[in-house]
């Protein structure tokens, strides 16, 4: 559903649910991902159903010119 704007869970789904440029609305129990824009619940359930993902982390990358494995004199 790539180009969806607007998802609404009625009945039950199980799996993935990818819309990500929709507004998900949960009116019903249901399990599994979502992947939308925005998600909202106003009288359903959704069930998560991998529990190992892991934290997002901050990483920090450095990098430096080489040319010919000296740094450059000017800016290329």
């Amino acid at each position: 559903m790539p180009n969806a704007n607007t998802v609404n869970i009625e009945s039950g789904i199980f799996g993935v649910l990818i819309a990500p440029k929709a507004t998900v609305t949960i009116n019903n129990t249901s399990s599994g991902w979502i992947v939308a824009d925005t998600v909202t619940n106003p009288g359903g359930e959704w069930h998560f159903v991998y529990q190992n993902l892991l934290l997002p982390l901050e990483v920090t990358v450095e990098a430096e010119k080489r040319l010919d494995d000296a740094a450059p004199d000017r800016e290329l």
